[in-house]
């Protein structure tokens, strides 16, 4: 999966490059908006990676009914 096709608070099967592990990560934009601050964030810790460092495969369908929770960016933009 090429990064253009990337978008933030969804979440992907990835692989972290060096490693044969696949897993679910969510791109998150909490340290910002623009593509630049993009990062990964490692579910079940509150780590956060650059994208460089994960290769991704596919997103991850969100449940019918279902939605994701709103960002930290979000929520302070409604502030």
């Amino acid at each position: 999966m090429d990064r253009p096709e990337l978008e933030t608070e969804k979440f992907y099967w990835a692989r972290r490059r060096g490693s044969s592990r696949t897993e679910i990560v969510m791109v998150s934009s909490v340290f910002g908006r623009e593509r630049e601050f993009w990062t990964v964030a490692v579910m079940g810790s509150e780590s956060h990676a650059m994208l460089d460092n994960f290769e991704f495969f596919s997103a991850v369908d969100c449940p019918a009914g279902l939605h994701y929770s709103p960002s930290l960016q979000d929520l302070a933009d409604r502030h």
